[in-house]
């Protein structure tokens, strides 16, 4: 019995030695807060990426009944009523004449007869004359090679022509750029609720 207590008396001491060695110790330092002070500095919360540094998805090339370039703005002109039939090509795919766009993707939609849409349209031979360029000619959509030179282009697509002419002594012609208007998607405020359909008379 007196060696238990003898024991007991020795653990006790133990303890109670190793619970004062850890009381006098400094306690870890515990994290600030994000926004708390310290001294006169501040911990700032780390700011959201800005839009531009935010990766951007390019858009595809829409073509309009296989004849028109257009935009996505383009596009909000068209009733859903009046498409009969929306192609996607994937890069490598769709008809050899498109298939230097279609780095981004094509989007090809082929209208229902007599569409109640308006459009202005530029084809590359009226492009070529108004620039005043002489030889041939080799046109680019946005850095693309543009083989289909049938495609005419929605006047209210086009952003800028950027002309290179070519060197002088090479029988390369002068290379146009067509750059298109990029589309730009309404935003609408948090809580917005859209509702979309077809008004009964």
């Amino acid at each position: 019995m007196q060696s238990l207590r003898n024991s007991l008396f020795l653990i006790f001491c133990l303890c109670g030695s190793a619970t004062a060695s850890l009381a006098q110790q400094t306690p870890p330092a515990l994290a600030p807060p994000i926004g708390a002070e310290i001294g006169t500095q501040r911990v700032a919360t780390p700011a959201a990426p800005a839009p531009q540094d935010r990766p951007s998805i390019p858009e595809p090339v829409y073509i309009i009944n296989g004849r028109y370039i257009g935009n996505g703005d383009a596009l909000g002109k068209i009733n859903s009523q009046q498409i009969a039939k929306i192609d996607i090509y994937k890069q490598g795919q769709g008809p050899v004449q498109w298939r230097s766009l279609n780095t981004p993707g094509i989007v090809s939609l082929t209208l229902k007869a007599k569409p109640n849409v308006k459009w202005k349209a530029r084809s590359l031979a009226a492009i070529k004359r108004s620039l005043k360029l002489q030889g041939p000619v080799r046109f680019e959509l946005n850095g693309a090679p543009l083989q289909d030179e049938s495609l005419q282009l929605l006047t209210e697509a086009i952003a800028g022509l950027e002309v290179t002419n070519a060197a002088p002594g090479t029988t390369a012609g002068a290379v146009v750029n067509i750059r298109l208007v990029p589309h730009k998607p309404t935003v609408s405020p948090p809580g917005t609720i859209m509702i979309r359909g077809l008004a009964q008379q």
